[in-house]
């Protein structure tokens, strides 16, 4: 089994393509900075069911959050937010706008 995604979604919520680290094991990068200079990025394993989320400040030596999810079921997008599942339950929900927002579930 693999992560569940919607590719198009996650390409409209990060305004670009992903970085594929590599196509054949489903391991990608997506990133997005706002106005500000904040640089949010998701990483997922799609096979090993891994992903991770990280919040930079562009002045920042250190990121302002780096966490791991382990045996994520589903990566889901609607209405400029991000939700992580982990054995189909929601864990942590990432808003975009106004600006990047962390929820944990």
């Amino acid at each position: 089994m693999c992560i569940e995604y919607d590719e198009y979604n996650l390409l409209e919520l990060f305004c670009s393509e992903p970085l594929i680290i590599d196509e054949e094991a489903r391991i990608y990068r997506y990133e997005t900075i706002d106005a500000v200079g904040f640089i949010f990025t998701l990483s997922f394993w799609g096979y090993e069911k891994n992903a991770f989320i990280r919040l930079e400040y562009q002045n920042l030596v250190n990121p302002i959050y780096d966490l791991q999810f382990k045996n994520v079921t589903r990566l889901k997008v609607d209405d400029e937010k991000l939700t992580i599942y982990q054995d189909e339950q929601a864990k942590v929900r990432v808003y975009f706008k106004p600006n990047f927002t962390l929820e944990l579930l």
